[in-house]
């Protein structure tokens, strides 16, 4: 089944109204396991809508709804996230955030309002669907190393799905086009988080005490010097480390430095090697300069890895709907990472880049992505879902 005339239509109407959805959103946005407003306006919206399936039992905020097919042979989940980031906003927009210190600077907007947008234009088309589509909408996924995903997992979001799909706004591809990546798409994320202890001692005095902040400076250089020396380069890992912080005062010698950052990796057997070998590294660097160093990594969001199948499925449908050029497979996995990796253990996944040429990058006080990608990415959703994802005429073709 194309993508028809009628169903552009429908969409040239409906799509308006979830422009200015999404602009209410951007305007009131909430962070992690706070996002009450946003959950409210989601549920309104799926009843205007004409859904009343409607879940909230997964989590505290975050909402799911339910397209229930009349001969449904199977179910297709499709996730947006719904939080927003600590961050002052400095667009300029006319609908720019209200809430102080609160900003859609992900697109977590973009991506629920296209979700929304979907939801509306499959409800148009529901005789024509065969499978079930459960719409969620996850609190907390920028709450990495406990982000939404797994919340929702563990109270049974899963149950009868026979696959998801995700998306993100992607800044550097242009509108029109999306990225799709086989295999693993997107970063592991494990927090660093080190303490350099040595000994205080007047400034003026130096030879009585053990420098900290020395001590530190060789940790950060053994940190940079490890990644450069054991570690393929071909193989993608980043070590960035983001806050050094000294305890004490101009004219101490520091006794105390703490050191946070992050360790991105897209190899799970190089990511346990990071976080064992690391540890023995920062610990001898410290002991060498009769101080001592603890670390503590905290395992956050694994590897996001697509399903080769499904992800093929996915590029073949999508070719179909937008042109075979405007379906980009030469896109590099990302170094970010996402808590959709969790849904992505438990049931075929893919997960894919949807261009919306900002000029400002994700987590940036000045992102604000071309609203152009919105139409785009309701399409593609619902192309998917009203053009058999699951491969089911391909399965029954077989099995007579």
């Amino acid at each position: 089944m194309r993508f028809t005339d009628k169903m552009q239509e429908v969409l040239a109407k409906i799509l308006p109204n979830v422009l200015s959805f999404r602009e209410k959103l951007h305007r009131y946005p909430e962070l992690g396991y706070e996002e009450y407003i946003t959950t409210d306006l989601i549920v309104n919206k799926l009843v205007e809508i004409g859904i009343y399936k409607i879940e909230t039992k997964y989590s505290k905020t975050g909402v799911v709804g339910v397209i229930e097919a009349d001969k449904a042979q199977g179910t297709i989940a499709i996730r947006a996230d719904i939080d927003a980031l600590p961050l002052k906003e400095n667009t300029c927009a006319p609908f720019a955030s209200e809430n102080e210190g609160m900003m859609h600077a992900c697109g977590h907007d973009v991506h629920t309002s296209i979700v929304i947008g979907v939801a509306e234009l499959l409800q148009h088309f529901r005789d024509k669907l065969n499978v079930n589509v459960k719409l969620i909408f996850q609190p907390a996924e920028e709450c990495s190393p406990e982000g939404g995903a797994k919340t929702l997992i563990a109270n049974g979001v899963l149950h009868g799905v026979d696959a998801i799909v995700g998306l993100h706004v992607w800044p550097s591809l242009p509108v029109g086009t999306v990225g799709v990546v086989k295999g693993s798409a997107m970063a592991a994320s494990d927090k660093l988080k080190i303490t350099v202890f040595g000994r205080g001692a007047h400034a003026a005095e130096p030879q009585n005490g053990i420098d900290a902040i020395m001590i530190a400076t060789q940790v950060v250089n053994a940190i940079n010097s490890f990644r450069a020396r054991n570690i393929d380069p071909f193989e993608p890992v980043v070590l960035s480390l983001g806050t050094i912080n000294s305890r004490g005062r101009y004219n101490i010698i520091c006794p105390q430095v703490d050191i946070e950052g992050t360790i991105r990796t897209l190899n799970e057997d190089i990511r346990c090697f990071i976080n064992k070998k690391l540890v023995e590294i920062v610990v001898n660097a410290a002991e060498v300069m009769e101080g001592s160093a603890e670390v503590n990594i905290l395992r956050g969001y694994d590897v996001l890895k697509n399903d080769d199948k499904l992800t093929d499925r996915f590029t073949e449908l999508t070719k179909s709907l937008l042109g075979d050029d405007r379906v980009l497979s030469n896109v590099n996995p990302s170094m970010i990472s996402e808590d959709f990796a969790f849904y992505a253990k438990q049931v075929p996944a893919t997960y894919f880049f949807l261009g919306c040429e900002s000029l400002h990058p994700l987590h940036s006080s000045q992102f604000l992505p071309n609203e152009g990608c919105i139409e785009i990415g309701i399409k593609v959703l619902t192309n998917l879902v009203l053009n058999d994802l699951l491969g089911i005429d391909e399965k029954q073709s077989q099995a007579c």
